[in-house]
């Protein structure tokens, strides 16, 4: 749902691959799969997309949140609200990067019906 809610940005020109993001402190320091950016280091929304499809990178995946929303919290309402718009029933989520969190649930059914419309 990250990349889906990157790419609605860039489609509707909120959002351009050549953008630069500021690494935040928050999205440094996430745990699991990550590509290891630095606080402060400037990359661009195509090179964090890259990040996020090849690496499944955690770190790049709530820059791009970050940069899409502002922050996470208001990120994950959006893409709640973009799961229900697909009528994925089956889906709630807690975070942009797919960790493990009580209440981050899915189905395959739902991811398919993501994965369609990405």
């Amino acid at each position: 749902m990250t990349l889906l809610l990157t790419m609605d940005a860039i489609d509707s020109g909120a959002l351009a691959y050549d953008d630069v993001v500021t690494v935040s402190a928050n999205a440094a320091g996430m745990g699991g799969s990550q590509v290891f950016l630095a606080e402060g280091e400037q990359i661009t929304v195509e090179e964090l997309l890259k990040c996020v499809c090849v690496s499944s990178g955690n770190d790049a995946a709530v820059a791009l949140a970050e940069k899409v929303a502002g922050v996470t919290e208001l990120f994950v309402e959006q893409m709640n609200n973009r799961a229900r718009g697909l009528g994925m029933d089956d889906t709630h989520f807690v975070n942009p990067t797919g960790l493990t969190a009580e209440g981050h649930v899915t189905s395959a059914h739902d991811i398919a019906l993501m994965s369609r419309e990405l």
